[in-house]
């Protein structure tokens, strides 16, 4: 293979020195490009083959609305895009400390991390320590953002649910979500034009064949004319299940950046 013009140690220090937070800021910033790649991957994927069908044959004088899927959600794949976003993001607070800690004057810090603890004795006992090497107004921002200042809310924050989702796919699994019918979902009919909710329960994994409305009426006049709005879920158990994961993964995006930019006095 043929060598580059500049070493990899040389270009650690060139990188180091002359872009301070350059670079988790460029990690935020793919996470939001790839963040929109998934949405639009998703939702044509939702739109093509998830969709709304009339059944006039199974109960008299009753038309129903069933869902038709004639192909299986990928839920592998958008498992390991939704991980390969939540590294990068809390990847990206790790490469900060680390920065911060040569910025400290540190030329090869070792053994730094962004501490993440719901609980104030875990993070005196073993968080502390990844931060020493930093300045102490750095040290004094990262422990007022520790989850454990909210409380018995400490899963509502948004770096425990972003550290947690981490944690899950590098040591246990792929992240585990699911295409759902939206909250509020309608379905229009025409020649009436007339708007009808969608029956059942919402916010539930799609299924085959599902009823999703029950119209008074067998006309051969009724037909669907929009389909079904429909979303991708996180079903992880804990904080986050149920809630939409794109949504979700740009509050992430727009919280780390938050972060990274109250560090910008101290480069």
């Amino acid at each position: 293979m043929p060598r580059s013009g500049i070493g990899i140690s040389r270009f650690c220090e060139v990188y180091s020195m002359s872009h301070s937070l350059a670079g988790p800021r460029m990690k935020v910033k793919w996470a939001k490009e790839y963040i929109s790649h998934f949405h639009t991957k998703a939702d044509m994927f939702l739109r093509k083959h998830h969709y709304p069908v009339i059944d006039r044959n199974s109960e008299a004088g009753v038309t129903l609305i069933r869902l038709r899927i004639d192909r299986n959600m990928p839920l592998l794949l958008w498992g390991v895009r939704i991980g390969t976003i939540v590294h990068q993001l809390r990847s990206s607070l790790d490469h900060l400390v680390y920065q911060l800690a040569r910025i400290n004057g540190c030329s090869t810090p070792k053994k730094t991390e962004f501490p993440i603890y719901h609980a104030a004795q875990k993070f005196e006992a073993d968080g502390r320590r990844k931060i020493q090497l930093l300045a102490p107004a750095a040290q004094t921002i990262i422990e007022a953002l520790q989850p454990y200042h909210r409380g018995n809310l400490f899963e509502s924050d948004p770096l425990y649910q972003l550290h947690q989702l981490d944690l899950i796919d590098k040591h246990r699994t792929i992240i585990f979500a699911e295409g759902v019918i939206e909250e509020g979902g309608r379905v229009v009919l025409v020649p009436s034009t007339a708007s009808v909710r969608l029956s059942g329960a919402t916010r539930k994994p799609l299924q085959d064949g599902a009823i999703l409305s029950r119209i008074p009426t067998n006309s051969a006049d009724v037909n669907v004319e929009q389909t079904i709005t429909l979303a991708v879920m996180f079903q992880e158990p804990g904080p986050l299940q149920g809630k939409p994961v794109i949504p979700t993964l740009t509050q992430f995006c727009d919280f780390t950046e938050y972060v990274i930019a109250l560090f910008d006095g101290c480069c």
